[in-house]
């Protein structure tokens, strides 16, 4: 679960989906404000993500966006397979 940084002052926690090669599906969940306590992955809301998007591991793997832990999402789909 990487943090993500949205601002200076707050960031969202990611969820690593699906990996296709050095892309992956990447669904990430509300902001969290710096200053707060920051809540342990086992606190964060897995069940309502805000946005999924497709992204390449660049990020991660430059150590831009911290990985904090792993955890299973909710087995509820995030989208519909056509």
């Amino acid at each position: 679960m990487p943090l993500i940084p949205v601002n200076e002052k707050r960031f969202c926690v990611g969820q690593i989906v699906r990996v296709a090669g050095p892309s992956f599906l990447l669904a990430t969940f509300s902001t969290i404000d710096k200053s707060t306590h920051q809540p342990s992955i086992n606190e964060i809301d897995l069940d309502s993500p805000v946005l999924v998007v497709t992204t390449l591991d660049v990020s991660v793997e430059s150590g831009r966006w911290k990985i904090v832990g792993n955890r299973t999402s909710s087995p509820k789909p995030l989208f519909l397979e056509p």
